[in-house]
């Protein structure tokens, strides 16, 4: 049985001002990693997976438990990030952003622990773009920052040339 573990504050505020949790894109955090030069994607996927195994805030699911919001371990490992390469596009900038604007207008699930998306676009040979989208709930903006420096972190330990 998964033990609930208490919400925060700011966590509770935003769970009763939602009218469907599963429905609501207006608390949605999303962050765009802009990356020039060489990049081993696989790596950069590991990197990833890493940092994303280390933040405990995006593998939990929300509920009401006893009337009130409580947030419950799911035990899940971290999804890779969906790959677009949009070099053969002939906008691929005006591309990777329509897909960018279309994850950030998809609900998340804060019931069934659906807490971020993410991808990684090819938009030139040596530019590429990482896109994540999350709730505020699960990451503000100092969460997403402590998150990209995990990220950056696994990436050099890996033998990123930069992240």
């Amino acid at each position: 049985m998964t033990v609930p573990l208490p919400v925060t504050l700011a966590q509770r505020s935003l769970w009763t001002d939602l009218d469907d949790p599963d429905g609501s894109v207006l608390n949605h955090v999303v962050e765009t990693l802009d990356l020039r030069g060489p990049l081993d994607p696989a790596r950069f996927e590991a990197a990833l997976t890493r940092a994303l195994a280390d933040v405990a805030a995006l593998h939990v699911r929300y509920a009401s438990v006893d009337g009130k919001p409580a947030q419950l371990p799911t035990g899940e490992l971290p999804r890779p990030p969906g790959r677009l390469d949009w070099r053969a596009h002939p906008d691929p900038e005006g591309q990777a952003r329509a897909h960018e604007r279309a994850a950030a207008r998809r609900p998340l699930g804060l019931r069934t622990g659906d807490l971020y998306r993410h991808a990684l676009h090819r938009l030139a040979d040596d530019h590429w773009r990482w896109v994540f989208v999350t709730h505020h709930i699960a990451l503000d903006g100092y969460g997403v920052t402590q998150l990209l420096t995990q990220l950056a972190a696994h990436h050099r330990a890996l033998g990123g040339l930069h992240a």
